[in-house]
């Protein structure tokens, strides 16, 4: 199996439809832009999660506006893309946004990162998918509401 890297390309695709869906809906980001090691946890420090799953060696990804919502199974990278900038705008409903630093695990996974840019966090795992024997990788997304925007 050949080594397994973050996937930089999918990171800069994401941030920049968060950051494009946010000017073109007038979303201010709110700030911290400062990670914490323990992270935010959805119902605490954030309202909604999204992430995108694709497993790896196949060309399927889907999206899932979680932890228990809606899932889209069988997109292509593009449209769980476009999913992602979708929900944002959904999410805010005329309030502007913070994106909240996550958990990054240390066991059970092959790769677990964080990556901040604009202070927008999205941590990216590679982790076993039991359900499917196989290896996906997930980029997860927390957000909170924060003042509404006029």
């Amino acid at each position: 199996m050949s080594e397994i890297k973050l996937d930089e390309t999918m990171i800069d695709e994401l941030f920049e439809v968060i950051i494009k869906s946010c000017e073109e809906n007038n979303i201010e980001i709110i700030g911290p832009n400062d990670m914490k090691d323990d992270g935010g946890k959805i119902g605490y420090e954030a309202d909604h999660q999204l992430n995108i799953i694709h497993e790896l060696g196949s060309n399927v990804y889907s999206f899932n506006f979680g932890p228990a919502g809606n899932t889209n199974y069988k997109l292509t990278r593009n449209n769980a893309i476009a999913e992602i900038g979708a929900a944002l705008i959904g999410v805010s409903r005329g309030y502007n946004l913070q994106f909240v630093s996550l958990v990054v695990p240390r066991k059970a996974v092959e790769i677990a990162n964080q990556v901040l840019k604009d202070k927008i966090f999205i941590r990216y795992i590679v982790n076993y998918m039991p359900m499917s024997d196989c290896l996906a990788e997930r980029w997860d997304i927390l957000i909170k509401k924060v003042s509404q925007n006029v």
